[in-house]
């Protein structure tokens, strides 16, 4: 159980799940010696190892996002290695982020993108997030969708960090019509209240007069 072993003690068992890991930047890494990257212990733990249906695993839908950000929400590790910041931020201010979030487990999590084990840089051409394999990824979810895809960034912080300032226009576009709506929607619910209320009371006084 040394750290050192670790894959080798898991993969009496898990042999094809071992060898992916291994094909992966993580596996990569932890074969030059880097003492940083994740291993099985740190994702399923080790004593309270639960299947990915368990609610209360680590590894469960809902609770993925977390497991992956306990290193890449470190800034120290992203510092040192030149990953980018704010995942925790950039994911659940998401669509699929709030979705999973809210209690729809088949909303995509960073193992739908990124792969479980063999998981692999963009800069790699055969990683499941290299521009050209983002169409065959997200169709997994979304098939038949346009190869348009590509152009736009997944992890988006902040349209207007970002300098896009379309998507910030739509984006406010669309803040200041859902305000707008619901302030008309409340402002008929009070016309009609005021109308029950006050009108009507009204003409009840001149019926008893």
């Amino acid at each position: 159980m040394n750290r050192s072993h670790v894959t080798e003690t898991c993969g009496r068992c898990h042999e094809g799940i071992v060898t992916a890991y291994n094909r992966g930047i993580h596996g990569q890494r932890f074969a030059q010696g880097n003492a940083d990257v994740p291993m099985c212990v740190d994702c399923h733990t080790e004593h309270a190892v639960q299947p990915i249906t368990s609610p209360g695993s680590s590894v469960y839908p809902s609770r993925i996002p977390g497991t992956c950000l306990a290193c890449h929400e470190r800034e120290d590790l992203n510092a040192r290695y030149g990953l980018p910041s704010a995942r925790r931020q950039t994911y659940l201010g998401s669509f699929h982020g709030i979705a999973l979030v809210s209690g729809q487990l088949t909303a995509a999590n960073c193992e739908s993108c990124h792969g479980a084990h063999d998981i692999r840089p963009p800069s790699d051409s055969t990683s499941s997030i290299a521009p050209a394999n983002l169409v065959t990824t997200c169709g997994r979810c979304h098939p038949g969708i346009g190869a348009r895809v590509t152009e736009g960034k997944i992890h988006v912080a902040s349209v207007r960090e970002d300098i896009n300032l379309f998507a910030f226009g739509v984006q406010w576009f669309y803040y200041l019509l859902i305000a707008g709506i619901i302030l008309f929607a409340a402002s008929m619910i009070a016309l009609d209240q005021y109308r029950h209320r006050v009108v009507d009371a009204r003409r009840r006084g001149r019926g008893h007069a």
